[in-house]
């Protein structure tokens, strides 16, 4: 194959030449090691691998450990909890609806298919956008931390279609594959969310309790959040107060990386120890009293 920047073109070999959109992408500090010609629901797709030095990222110099959940789908040790979810469009169901009623390998029914091709890939590409965000959060970073939980009993279970629109189990994979940053996973069966983070006092509390509070110290908290700062004191073996909180620098950065996808995600915010109260995306601020 052959590119030419200069005219959008790409001449792969016995093809022939072709104009694709997006090559001005590529930077010229950028090395082209190889390229593929990858067919999709809506076209043809040239995925064009190259080397380049990486930048240098502003670590976020704290430890963050995550608890994954199906009210909120990431709760974070310093308050922060983003909820979203990405679900099948409307248009969805109703070429699925149009489907049912074609007649099977007609032309008709074959060309509603393809739209119905393309409308998941557009719901799949939104899904890995927002994993995209989650990741470069945790990447900020100096240590990840987060609990091996069992996503796929949670999708066989009652919260199949939650764990399906969030995609939960992708983000705990790609933490695992992809992150440079140090991590720590928490096994499994390490209780975490019915220990109180003050005193270690063990609580029992039902799936439908979703704040904590401590009858022999007085805390209370998200039980989420309260999991997560487990967690970290878990891998860390202590806790500095200023972890628990969120800076504005973090802010910042959750308002930079999310603020083009806002019409999936709702950001929540707590301070340490404080009740939990929505703050309704864009408008992301710390709450306490």
């Amino acid at each position: 194959y052959k590119i030419d920047k200069q005219h959008n073109k790409v001449k792969i070999q016995n093809l022939g030449s072709f104009r694709v959109l997006g090559l001005r992408q590529i930077s010229e500090d950028m090395e082209i090691a190889n390229g593929f010609l990858v067919k999709k629901a809506d076209g043809y797709y040239v995925h064009i691998v190259c080397y380049k030095q990486k930048e240098k990222i502003t670590e976020i110099e704290k430890p963050i450990a995550i608890d994954f959940g199906i009210e909120n789908k990431i709760n974070l040790s310093n308050g922060v909890k983003i909820d979203y979810e990405v679900p099948e469009t409307r248009r969805l169901k109703i070429l699925q609806r149009k489907l049912s009623k074609k007649v099977k390998g007609s032309k008709n029914y074959n060309k509603l298919k393809k739209l119905i091709q393309r409308e998941y890939l557009n719901i799949q590409r939104i899904r890995k956008e927002v994993q995209n965000k989650i990741i470069a959060l945790a990447k900020r970073y100096c240590r990840v931390i987060f609990q091996d939980d069992n996503v796929k009993s949670w999708q066989e279970g009652w919260f199949g279609k939650q764990v399906q629109y969030s995609g939960i189990g992708g983000i705990t994979e790609r933490l695992r594959k992809n992150l440079s940053t140090p991590i720590f996973v928490i096994d499994r069966y390490q209780t975490t969310s019915k220990i109180c983070f003050r005193c270690k006092q063990r609580i029992e509390i039902s799936l439908s309790d979703r704040v904590i509070r401590c009858a022999v110290c007085g805390y209370e908290d998200d039980r989420d959040i309260n999991s997560a700062r487990n967690m970290l004191e878990i891998a860390l073996d202590r806790v500095d107060e200023g972890w628990l909180t969120v800076t504005e620098e973090e802010i910042e950065l959750i308002e930079r990386l999310f603020g083009n996808i806002k019409k999936y995600v709702k950001i929540l915010i707590t301070s340490s120890g404080m009740q939990d109260v929505n703050i309704a995306y864009p408008t992301v601020g710390l709450t306490g009293s």
